[in-house]
């Protein structure tokens, strides 16, 4: 199918979130929030769609941990894993490979560990939301390099230690 748009969001569509990972999909918008689909998202889910630029699964019930392919959208501009289950720490290769981030939703999961862990390359991202998680430790120095952030949500977890005084290098966050 030539198709670019999927939206499937706000219905009652239930099982699995089966992708067919032996050829590219040329989507680039992808939206299947608020349904009850469950069970892991693909783990070649970043391989399958080269050219997606926007991605909601939110409002669903994926487990497992995130998948690392996520890295491997590049061109991705928006994406929101928000109000599911999963676990473990998020992918560094996100930190990393998504180049064009602007928007990252990670709220309301089970999610741990220290997210970005080590440098990144966010250096577009605008919105981060890790509230209502379980992320530890001191908040990571690796979003020191994203200068356009306007809004960091971290409440919510068990971060500890001191606030970086490289927050306030930020001139456009209004909201921390």
């Amino acid at each position: 199918t030539n198709f670019e748009v999927l939206v499937l969001k706000d219905n009652s569509f239930t099982g699995p979130f089966l992708v067919d990972d032996s050829r590219e999909i040329k989507l680039s918008r992808l939206d299947i929030s608020n349904n009850d689909v469950s069970g892991k998202v693909p783990r070649n889910i970043g391989l399958s769609f080269p050219s997606l630029w926007y991605l909601n699964l939110s409002g669903n019930s994926f487990e497992a941990n995130i998948p690392q392919s996520l890295g491997n959208l590049t061109r991705a501009i928006s994406i929101d894993l928000s109000h599911n289950k999963f676990s473990g720490e998020v992918p560094g290769q996100i930190g990393t490979g998504c180049l064009a981030l602007r928007i990252l939703v990670l709220s309301y999961n089970n999610l741990h560990g220290n997210f970005p862990s080590g440098s990144t390359n966010l250096t577009s991202l605008q919105f981060l939301h890790l509230d209502n998680n379980h992320f530890n430790g001191s908040i990571s120095h690796g979003l020191s390099r994203s200068p356009s952030l306007s809004l960091l949500d971290i409440s919510n977890n068990s971060f500890q230690g001191k606030i970086p005084s490289w927050i306030g290098n930020f001139s456009y966050l209004e909201a921390l």
